[in-house]
Parts: C-alpha cells; structure tokens; sequence
C-alpha cells in the first residue's frame, strides 16, 4: 500500500438502514487500515471497533451489511474465486447497460463479462460488473462447480468490489438476501429450479 495515499472515509451500514461515518485523516493511518484488512474474513470477528481519543465504536458484525472504503488508493485485493474484476456500479448505469444481458460477452477468449444486482437483509441494492474467468482449469464449468461456489460465496466472512466513485466496498454475504446473475451461467447449479424470472 502506498504510504502517500489520501485521506479514508469509513462508512458502516448497519441493519436498520443506519449510516455511520467515520473519517481518517492521517495518510499513514489510512494505508495502515487498508493494509490490516482481508476481504474474505472482514465479518468474521464479532466485532468491529473503530475510535480515536474522542470515541470509540463497536459494531457487533452480525449488524452491519456493508463497509464502504472512500479512498483514493484502491488496494490490491485478490477477488473471491475465478473473478478478475468486480466494480460497483449506479443503479442507472445498471438499468441502462447491464440489467437486459442475453448472452455472455466472449469478446475475450479467457474472460465473460456479467452483471449481478444483490439485495442485502435490510433493503439496499447493491449493482455490480464482474469479469470472469472462462479458462477451464480455473473457472467452474459444471453445474456442480457452480453449486459450490455459490455456497463458497454464502460461507464466507466477506465479498469486496471497487466502489463505483473511489476505493472499495465490503459485503457482508450473511445478510445477502439475493443474489441475481445476467445472464445466468450455461452451467446451472445442481439442484436448481428451473423457472424464468417475472420482471416487473
């Protein structure tokens, strides 16, 4: 992490819709934070403890839904799985380009690019635009696999995107309540019911 990196807003989304923020002045202190963090096991402490000799704040994990990291140094986190890339997107860059995909872009040979809208425990929407690998010795391709990267993705204590303005945004998989794929993968899960979806 580069130690001349901006200033970092902390913005914790609780259950009840609830927004609190945080600000950290210090670059140092930024980079420092930024660096301490793993992705995949960030909700895995019962809690989370943000202060300075002012106040101190403790979230119980089981209540917060998302973390959003404003920063202008974006780090260098390595994505759940066979995903190249995630990024955060507006609910009207959504609406307008990805919510209508038919077919998978394989415009490269090694990559297909999808988009995903989740809905958390407590309402928010959250739209994202992933890559994802297509190479057979990385990239599930039977409906099996698939079935275990979902579970893969439920169980763990954390997902991550870039955030679509700066830095980056951690989801908390325990409180997604859905998970929507455009379009939907040629290998489909094991067990799944096999039904179009009513738009509306």
């Amino acid at each position: 992490m580069n130690t001349d990196s901006a200033e970092l807003d902390i913005l914790v989304h609780l259950t009840g819709k609830q927004v609190v923020t945080f600000k950290v002045k210090d670059p140092h202190e930024a980079a420092h934070i930024l660096d301490s963090i793993i992705p995949g096991k960030f909700f895995e402490p019962k809690q989370i403890i943000i202060g300075c000799k002012n106040s101190l704040s403790a979230f119980q994990s089981d209540h917060v839904t998302q973390v959003e990291l404003i920063t202008d140094n974006v780090p260098d986190w390595s994505f759940h799985h066979n995903v190249r890339m995630m990024r955060e997107v507006s609910p009207t860059v959504f609406r307008e380009k990805y919510a209508n995909i038919k077919q998978m872009d394989r415009s490269l040979a090694d990559v297909v690019h999808v988009s995903s809208e989740i809905e958390l425990s407590n309402g928010e929407m959250i739209y994202l635009t992933l890559d994802v690998n297509t190479e057979p010795a990385i990239s599930p391709l039977t409906p099996l696999d698939q079935h275990v990267f979902i579970q893969q993705m439920f169980t763990s204590h954390g997902l991550f995107a870039h955030h679509r303005d700066r830095g980056v945004v951690l989801i908390n998989p325990s409180h997604i309540a859905r998970l929507t794929m455009h379009p939907g993968p040629e290998a489909i899960p094991t067990g799944t019911w096999h039904a179009s979806r009513c738009m509306g």
